[in-house]
């Protein structure tokens, strides 16, 4: 029997606009995502004598049955192929659960390339992509894994090179929020872009610390005012900014360097983890 182990890294969205809304409910957005490999799930898959797909999971809030978006990618997977599902896969979470960095789309997206892998590449990235869309809208940017533009429901991706590297602490808490809420509950209206993701970047790759920017931070804080308090706390820590990531509710910041990334992590009261993008 064959067996594959690969790493799910997290997200973190430096920016992220909403601007608009589609019939079928799914919002659309402009984001610049970053992969953050420091913060990643482990995901093994190993081939068995039984049908069908099992998964085993460390956390005791992650679903291990069909609602489990690894689930739903290996049942694609299997579908789209052909090939008889016979797997037990095991999930190590690391990354924040519900925790607004893109845990279980990373482990979906993971799951398609290992499976690929596994049986000697039988689909391409784009195919792959393809399914991943149908199961959720964060999948298809971890197949890439380096930072990108992303617009549409998550399905437009384009690369963006960033040429400084950066200094990120985050601040993780156990109580899960759904991204469902957050977008629900966000505040009425949609912008129209008004963040250049080039020239946000241009700023990054120049030094000149651009601010973060999350439209949906006024209703997770409103909503959880421990967040703002964090972000605030941050800030005070000699951050040059901070926000939540995603939908919440982990909160992050970004460090002119490792000196003041790391003093922050040690005077600050509550779990961290620290976490450097070197220059791609």
């Amino acid at each position: 029997m064959s067996s594959i182990t690969v790493s799910c890294p997290g997200k973190v969205n430096l920016f992220l606009d909403v601007v608009g809304k589609r019939q079928d409910g799914y919002h659309l957005i402009e984001s610049l995502f970053l992969p953050i490999t420091d913060i990643a799930d482990t995901l093994s898959i190993k081939q068995v004598d039984t049908e069908g797909i099992s998964i085993s999971c460390d956390h005791p809030d992650v679903p291990t049955d069909s609602k489990n978006l690894v689930y739903k990618a290996a049942q694609a997977f299997a579908d789209k192929t052909k090939i008889e599902a016979t797997w037990q896969i095991t999930l190590d979470k690391n990354i924040p659960v519900a925790g607004g960095m893109g845990g279980g789309s990373s482990n979906a997206a993971s799951t398609f390339m290992a499976l690929n892998q596994l049986y000697n590449h039988p689909l391409t990235k784009t195919e792959m992509q393809q399914l991943a869309i149908k199961i959720g809208a964060d999948i298809p940017f971890f197949f890439e894994k380096s930072p990108a533009f992303v617009q549409g429901i998550g399905e437009k991706i384009t690369p963006v090179k960033i040429e400084e590297s950066l200094f990120i602490l985050f601040v993780p808490f156990t109580f899960p929020i759904a991204a469902s809420w957050a977008y629900k509950n966000r505040q009425a209206g949609f912008s129209h872009g008004e963040i250049n993701c080039a020239e946000y970047t241009r700023k990054l790759n120049a030094n000149e610390s651009p601010d973060t920017y999350n439209d949906l931070a006024h209703a997770l804080t409103e909503k959880f005012p421990l967040l703002k308090q964090t972000c605030e706390e941050l800030l005070s820590l000699g951050a040059y900014s901070s926000n939540v990531s995603g939908s919440g509710p982990t909160c992050f910041a970004l460090f002119k360097d490792e000196e003041s990334l790391d003093l922050a992590h040690n005077k600050l009261k509550r779990p961290s983890i620290k976490a450097k993008l070197i220059s791609s």
